[in-house]
């Protein structure tokens, strides 16, 4: 199979990330090992313009850049980047999946890309679009604003597959869908998770004879699912009870409110808030802990516990779906219910059944290693997607064709006819189109428009423009007004 992987943001730009990201990486790459020909799209903010490919264990990772650092434009000229950046992100998608003849993209919940993927696969080619659910950002959009409604709708309707990663966040979704008074209906779904690669040669260290008990939380700070208010009130609680030392990892909207609250509490000496890390030091900083704490109003299937888990440091969850349905309390790992007096409560009693930590830490590894081992998962993956791919139990998407081998003009004068524009426009102004960083930007379209200007155009008939069609005209024609907009602003660059 031919498979495309699109995240936004990715581990392979050396920038924290959340656990989605990390599981599109392992499935892209247990693919790549079992033969399969993969691409990773992703976004790298550090790129002026452009794109760039890079072949990273076994997978063909494409950066590409973004229209941002030109927002100036927008308002100061009138110039609409957004819709440019649309319409370039259009050409390039197109462009991967022609190439690389996509069979399958698989990415998670990004509206504006799924529906570029949508609209690709109607114009252009068959292939299937696989999304993977793995909470409820949705359900918190809609709540703010319900207009999102019709948008997620429109796409859940038209993707093939839903990947869920477990079945409590299934049963959580249809729960959250009778509150909103809606009902999403996927043509296919099915529920796991490539989970997380076995934690060879890292384990947890144990508690030996120290008294103060370590915690960690390593999540991101935001004002919807997360909940480090409990952790932190609960800390207030604890004073004078146990001695502990807690770390607040990770970054986010609600990182100064809780930095503000904690001084306010006088827990600075107990309670400690770092930036995100870096893989290796968050391992360590997992390895030396003795409990990790994930306080959270829900959850799909969390990463950070997951990865606990698989080294041995026990877990101290909300007992809230989906992680009640995976962590058995005093087996495998502990839950608690959301209330801080409750999380109080549990820890002075985990505190004092510390000797307990070595059982619970042995079931938290193997029960990983069965269900949520990467190596093995990757199975439950290739088997779906090819079951896709080859159309198993799926009815063919409304308004989808095959791809249509289209003609386009065979010289100068009629590629000008075709996009309404004089050949004149081909001619950009030359101490413009030296700026490296501006030809960067431009999609393979614009890069053709300018290296054949004085050329005849004939050989561009079978590039990948022409098999696109009448779907290119206009955003070509959109192009081509923006450079004559930006042919006297060279120095802007």
């Amino acid at each position: 199979m031919n498979i495309l992987i699109y995240t936004t943001n990715s581990t392979y730009t050396g920038r924290n990330v959340g656990g989605a990201e990390t599981s599109l990486r392992l499935i892209a790459e247990g693919m790549a090992k079992k033969g399969h020909s993969v691409v990773y799209l992703t976004l790298d903010k550090t790129l002026p313009f452009g794109y760039r490919t890079k072949k990273i264990n076994g997978v063909t990772v494409i950066f590409h850049s973004s229209f941002r650092s030109l927002k100036s434009l927008k308002e100061s000229r009138g110039i609409h980047i957004d819709e440019i950046e649309n319409d370039w992100l259009r050409t390039l998608f197109s462009e991967i999946i022609i190439i690389h003849d996509i069979h399958l993209v698989h990415t998670f919940y990004e509206l504006d890309a799924l529906k570029l993927f949508i609209d690709i696969r109607t114009r252009l080619k068959s292939f299937v679009i696989v999304m993977r659910m793995a909470g409820l950002y949705w359900y918190e959009h809609i709540r703010r604003d319900r207009a999102a409604l019709h948008d997620y709708s429109m796409v859940f309707g038209a993707i093939d597959s839903v990947n869920f990663i477990s079945a409590g966040l299934q049963d959580l979704m249809a729960m959250k869908e009778r509150e909103l008074g809606c009902c999403f209906r996927f043509r296919h779904s099915f529920v796991g998770d490539i989970g997380v690669i076995p934690a060879t040669g890292r384990r947890w260290g144990g508690w030996a004879e120290e008294k103060t008990m370590r915690m960690i939380t390593a999540t991101r700070f935001s004002p919807y699912s997360k909940r480090q208010d409990l952790i932190v009130e609960a800390a207030r609680l604890l004073r004078g009870k146990i001695p502990f030392h807690l770390k607040l990892i990770g970054s986010g909207a609600t990182t100064e409110m809780f930095r503000r609250k904690i001084a306010s509490y006088g827990l600075d000496d107990s309670i400690e808030m770092v930036p995100y890390l870096k893989q290796d030091e968050l391992w360590s900083e997992m390895q030396h802990a003795h409990l990790l704490c994930h306080p959270c109003d829900y959850e799909g299937l969390s990463k950070i516990v997951m990865e606990s888990m698989s080294m041995g440091l026990p877990v101290l969850c909300s007992n809230v779906l989906a992680p009640s349905s995976y962590i058995e309390d005093g087996v495998n790992g502990y839950l608690v219910e959301n209330a801080p007096e409750r999380w109080a409560d549990k820890l002075v009693e985990l505190y004092h059944k510390r000797n307990e930590f070595a059982a619970v830490s042995e079931n938290a590894r193997t029960f990983v290693h069965q269900h949520f081992n990467a190596d093995m998962n990757i199975a439950l993956y290739e088997r779906t997607f090819s079951d896709l791919v080859n159309g198993a139990g799926l009815p063919r998407t409304a308004g989808q064709t095959e791809t249509d081998e289209r003609t386009g003009p065979e010289d100068a004068e009629s590629f000008c006819r075709v996009f309404g524009i004089t050949q004149g426009d081909l001619a950009i102004n030359p101490g413009f189109v030296q700026n490296m960083r501006f030809l960067k930007f431009m999609n393979k379209i614009a890069w053709k428009m300018i290296e054949h200007r004085e050329r005849d155009l004939r050989d561009l008939k079978a590039s990948y423009a022409y098999r696109i069609g009448n779907g290119i005209v206009e955003p070509v024609r959109r192009l081509v007004r923006f450079l004559k907009q930006l042919r006297s602003t060279s120095d802007m660059f």
